[in-house]
């Protein structure tokens, strides 16, 4: 308390100082109390202190993503707001061609159960 006390006179004789004219007489001032700001100018990096991981979705043999859409950087998100998304027209494709097979299995069993119904 005797320090900052102490600091606070050695503040207003400093600025006070300069305040005399060449006569040697003081200019008055005069000093409100008020919020006190200091800014402070650094290097570094930041790191959040609460994260959560996003990755790609695991799906068997296929690891080549290509990412179609993702949030602004330092975007403020909320839960159920869009950040990644992935281009799913290759999936689809495979999904398409995997459907065409199954259908055609099926076609082939249903002839092999009516053949085996014939004999």
């Amino acid at each position: 308390m005797k320090r900052a006390k102490a600091a606070a006179v050695i503040m207003a004789v400093l600025l006070l100082a300069p305040s005399c004219n060449r006569q040697g007489n003081f200019v008055k001032h005069t000093v409100k109390s008020g919020p006190f700001h200091i800014g402070v100018r650094v290097m570094g990096r930041l790191q959040s202190s609460a994260s959560t991981y996003i990755g790609c979705p695991f799906i068997p043999r296929y690891w080549n993503f290509t990412i179609s859409f993702m949030a602004p950087e330092g975007k403020e998100v909320k839960r159920g707001d869009m950040i990644l998304r992935f281009d799913a027209k290759e999936l689809q494709e495979r999904m398409q061609l995997k459907k065409t097979e199954l259908d055609t299995a099926r076609k082939e069993m249903e002839k092999i159960q009516l053949d085996e119904q014939e004999q």
